[in-house]
């Protein structure tokens, strides 16, 4: 069950939101890399993978979730490419969502499902979780391209 503290959000943004009419994001999501371990057809961002900013830096990472909080957001998305490859020297997604549970009230990832599901947001006893798997590429011939 998801903590009285964290579940009085919800109805604190619906009056910020609905009563006093302020443009504060619900949801966000952060694209952290554009590597994947997959080419799916009809992604647009494994075609950006090995540019030099394929991927979010830990820096901007943290200085994104942060503005985010600020303007209000309640519900974080950690997206890729593959977000379970994300990796910026000695941190990786594990930090991310660690960092992310202690500030948003719901932290998600939305994966390929390729990768084990060993991350705190599966194995953590908090209500505030979620995986999120892109199955859409799995169940058409030809539009999951798996590299040599």
């Amino acid at each position: 069950m998801m903590p009285i503290d964290r579940l009085a959000q919800f109805p604190a943004f619906f009056i910020r939101r609905k009563i006093f009419r302020q443009k504060i994001p619900l949801l966000a999501s952060l694209k952290l890399t554009y590597r994947c371990n997959l080419a799916c057809a009809a992604c647009p961002l494994n075609r950006r993978a090995g540019e030099e900013s394929d991927q979010m830096s830990w820096t901007s990472a943290i200085t994104s979730l942060d503005t985010l909080k600020r303007l209000g957001a309640l519900i974080i998305v950690f997206e890729g490419g593959e977000p379970l490859m994300w990796q910026d020297g000695r941190y990786n997604l594990y930090d991310l969502i660690d960092y992310a549970k202690r500030h948003f009230p719901r932290v998600a990832v939305t994966t390929n499902g390729t990768f084990p599901l060993n991350v705190p947001a599966v194995h953590s006893r908090t209500s505030n979780k979620a995986i999120n798997f892109g199955l859409k590429a799995a169940s058409r011939p030809n539009f999951l391209k798996i590299p040599n």
